[in-house]
């Protein structure tokens, strides 16, 4: 059997999963949409429950995506990448979110 990693990429407009062969090749890949919030002009806000449900949904496409036979034990790693500026607050007692993520947006594009 093969083995695979598995890449975890959190974006601000979705979320991608893909999964490596030994060779470094693209087994399988997935990108799926993430619902953008903006509360005000210059604000971006992500529900992580929608975070979490884009990544499960992600990764679970492309182990079924995988060359014939392979299943999810034929992936030995997982790595995850987020590279958003991405708050998220919880209550401490319980751990449940507070609210949306506070995502800051890149501005280094834009113009002024």
């Amino acid at each position: 059997m093969s083995q695979y990693i598995l890449a975890l990429d959190q974006g601000t407009t979705s979320s991608r999963a893909i999964a490596f062969d030994r060779s470094g090749n693209i087994a399988a890949l997935s990108q799926q949409s993430l619902p953008q919030h903006y509360p005000q002009a210059g604000w971006v806000e992500h529900d992580p429950l929608e975070i979490w449900d884009t990544q499960r949904r992600a990764a679970a496409e492309v182990i079924a995506r995988l060359p014939e036979g392979s299943t999810v034990t034929d992936t030995r790693f997982a790595a995850v990448r987020q590279g958003n500026r991405l708050t998220v607050v919880l209550k401490a007692e319980c751990l449940e979110q507070i609210g949306q993520t506070v995502t800051l947006p890149e501005t280094e594009t834009t113009q002024r």
